[in-house]
């Protein structure tokens, strides 16, 4: 059986709304920092890339069993790299995460939300192999972007 998770986004701050002294005034239906549009935007493109990376170690994988997590990093430019960062049961499982990741690279799903300023986003993506395990799909939810990023 399959677990596919995705961690927190590590260069976004918390999900709360921060308490930044500046506010940002933004329009209805705009996509604007820290709006609804823009938390929308956010979690339609998690859902679509944890969904991506999921099929494709699914694929690399194959009956491989084990955990292993990936720390992904993308940029404005579609550019994905791929790092190890824990492992454990089979070591082959951990290099078919990684090579599943890096298969994505230049993809146009990639793309980031219109509108988005963002230069790079990054988070941890968890993949668990194991008897008894019951297959799901998980992504960031409520992400947003900050003037730091």
């Amino acid at each position: 059986m399959l677990f596919l998770s995705a961690g927190l986004n590590a260069s976004a701050k918390s999900h709360e709304k921060s308490t930044d002294p500046i506010k940002l005034e933004a329009e209805q239906n705009s996509f604007e920092l820290g709006t609804s549009e823009s938390v929308l935007a956010w979690d339609r493109w998690h859902h679509r890339v944890g969904k991506a990376l999921s099929q494709a170690v699914h694929k690399y994988a194959g009956r491989l069993m084990g955990t292993a997590a990936v720390r992904i990093t993308i940029d404005r430019e579609q550019n994905l790299t791929a790092e190890l960062v824990k492992q454990s049961g089979n070591p082959e499982l951990a290099k078919a995460c990684v090579t599943a990741a890096t298969s994505l690279d230049k993809n146009d799903l990639l793309a980031f939300p219109e509108g988005s300023k963002r230069p790079a986003i990054r988070f941890n993506f968890a993949y668990k192999r194991a008897f008894f395990v019951v297959p799901k799909h998980e992504y960031i939810k409520n992400d947003y972007e900050t003037l730091s990023d």
